[in-house]
């Protein structure tokens, strides 16, 4: 089976925000993952995309953890589609101000001969001590 890792670009920057309006009934958040998607959403064999996280750090105090980038080709059946690589987990290191915005980007190609429909892509962020924190999957299309 043929392992590619399709990352062509991580690019982290941390950006000031305002904390969003609370809710009636607020869960407890610690991270939240305020935004997650494709750029551009759909693309055809041998387009090249990627993905932009915005995750808001809810806490008054500075949380370091890690991403963990996760992704798959996925078709009509299941498995791996044809011409479609496995896609290895990329592990970023987080560090996030109190009430502060962290943004990454990962970049992937689809490759000419892959026969995939979509491309899932799955960005979990956990604390050092391995407690989930936010996670989120942007589908990406492949026409």
């Amino acid at each position: 089976m043929t392992r590619l890792l399709c990352m062509a670009t991580i690019i982290v920057a941390a950006v000031a925000t305002t904390p969003t309006a609370a809710s009636a009934a607020p869960a407890p958040c610690t991270v939240k993952i305020t935004n997650m998607r494709f750029h551009p959403t759909h693309v055809k064999p041998g387009g090249s995309t990627f993905v932009k996280l915005v995750a808001h750090n809810c806490t008054n105090q500075i949380l370091t953890g890690r991403l963990t980038w996760s992704g798959h080709f996925a078709g009509s059946n299941a498995g791996i589609p044809a011409g479609c690589p496995v896609i290895d987990p990329v592990l970023q290191p987080l560090g996030f101000s109190p009430h502060r915005n962290e943004r990454q980007i990962i970049g992937f190609v689809v490759p000419q001969g892959c026969s995939a429909t979509s491309l899932l892509e799955t960005a979990q962020i956990t604390a050092n001590d391995g407690t989930l924190l936010a996670e989120q999957t942007a589908t990406l299309t492949i026409v």
